[in-house]
């Protein structure tokens, strides 16, 4: 059988080989080596090749993958692909696309430069056409289906098979099922701190928000990843998140654990904080600060492996479920797609069942038939507080000692809370590993 690993975060310092560094490797970090605002003086506000290259080292240490937006911008193409060769790194380049064609047109051209001259080799793993033009009203969706199409057509006729996609919220994909059929891989925008999530719920909403594109993609036989999410680590905006460290590397650690039980390939945006930019939370998206030093909140969190299981009802054969905010018995499922909404995971330190979406199992109500359901996790809610005996079966709730967790077919199989009574099959489960 086999055994999946979940991760889950919590604070600690953690060392390698005496550098301070993230304990894992996230799959990508967004990129620009841009150091001042747009339109001023690029020999003063654009890294060089030495600057990049240190991005590059810095980037590899927490990262195997590199994407950027622009080709043209700063030279960014040229400099990214040569720096991130010699550190090791994947490259997912992108092309800008604006209102103006010769925005297009222009990086097109510097794409077939790109390939002229021996910069795009096997490390380039994937193309982008456009990053939000869509959604942001940049572009149509028939100027940005023209757009791929021509990019494909442009690669395919020089030998290059690379993939081909455009990144767009996923909410434009939602909508679009002909962006999903023109594109090789949907390569999907989802940022909840821009919705101004609590960041207990913002991985869940995440999650949430993508499930129907990850479905669609399925069902086209499509790779899905997510291109770009973030959270800032200060700051104040009225249309944004709580901004702390805390809650950036909350953020994080939970879209880990939820992005790597799925085998979701995700980019981080972006790999160092930005001071040059106006709003005050867009400056500190990043895990490095601009001296390319990890940020202490990132430096000071290690991930460590959970393992994931059913919570399987023994006499209906039934497993624990939880769709978006529900939670009921079912069989298991044969879709592995469906079935990572039967898994769950125990944090030991905080007593708590989590699901994967990081919402947890609940029981408010004290007398028989109590309804249990989940519910946003939170480390220090008593409602949320459960062990599961191994020997009795038993699955109870240890705010409320007397009360174990209940299903039976007189109640329509939901889920609810009555005495513990050993050797009541109604209340015997067991949990059986992914």
């Amino acid at each position: 059988m086999k055994l999946f690993l979940l991760f889950a975060a919590s604070v600690a310092l953690s060392i390698n080989d005496g550098v301070d560094a993230l304990n894992v490797k996230i799959p990508g970090v967004v990129y620009t080596s841009r150091k001042g605002l747009t339109g001023t003086d690029d020999s003063m506000n654009c890294k060089s090749a030495t600057e990049v290259q240190n991005d590059m080292n810095s980037i590899k240490t927490v990262a195997d993958r590199v994407r950027i937006t622009s080709l043209v911008d700063c030279n960014q193409g040229e400099l990214v692909l040569s720096a991130a060769q010699a550190a090791g790194l994947q490259v997912h380049l992108g092309l800008s696309t604006a209102k103006d064609d010769n925005v297009f047109q222009t990086e097109k051209t510097k794409l077939a430069s790109l390939i002229d001259s021996n910069h795009f080799g096997d490390h380039v793993i994937a193309v982008s056409v456009g990053s939000g033009s869509v959604s942001q009203g940049q572009v149509s969706m028939d100027t940005s289906l023209t757009y791929i199409k021509s990019i494909r057509d442009d690669l395919r006729s020089r030998g290059k098979m690379t993939p081909v996609s455009t990144a767009e919220h996923v909410y434009t994909y939602d909508g679009n099922v002909q962006l999903i059929e023109a594109v090789d891989f949907v390569s999907a925008i989802s940022n909840t701190y821009w919705e101004k999530a609590w960041v207990n719920e913002a991985v869940a909403l995440t999650i949430d928000q993508i499930r129907s594109v990850r479905a669609s993609a399925k069902n086209h036989n499509k790779k899905f990843e997510l291109a770009e999410t973030t959270w800032s680590s200060f700051g104040q905006d009225s249309s944004a998140a709580d901004s702390t460290p805390e809650n950036q590397a909350k953020f994080f650690s939970e879209l880990y654990q939820a992005m790597s039980v799925r085998s979701i390939d995700w980019y981080w945006n972006g790999a160092f904080d930005t001071m040059w930019r106006e709003k005050e939370v867009e400056k500190h998206f990043g895990l490095f600060n601009e001296t390319n030093a990890l940020k202490s909140n990132f430096e000071g969190l290690t991930i460590t492996p959970k393992k994931l299981f059913y919570i399987h009802h023994i006499r209906w054969n039934f497993m624990i479920t939880e769709y978006g905010k529900d939670v009921f018995v079912r069989g298991k499922s044969n879709d592995p797609f469906d079935q990572e909404d039967q898994w769950w995971y125990y944090d030991e330190t905080l007593q708590q069942y989590r699901s994967p979406t990081m919402r947890c199992l609940d029981a408010y109500q004290s007398g028989n038939g109590g309804d249990v359901h989940v519910y946003t996790c939170i480390d220090t809610e008593g409602n949320q507080k459960w062990k599961w005996d191994e020997a009795t079966m038993l699955f109870r709730h240890l705010t409320r000692l007397d009360m174990c967790l209940n299903t039976d077919q007189a109640m329509a199989f939901a889920l609810t809370m009555w005495p513990c009574s050993q050797g009541n099959s109604n209340q015997e489960w067991d949990l059986i590993p992914v």
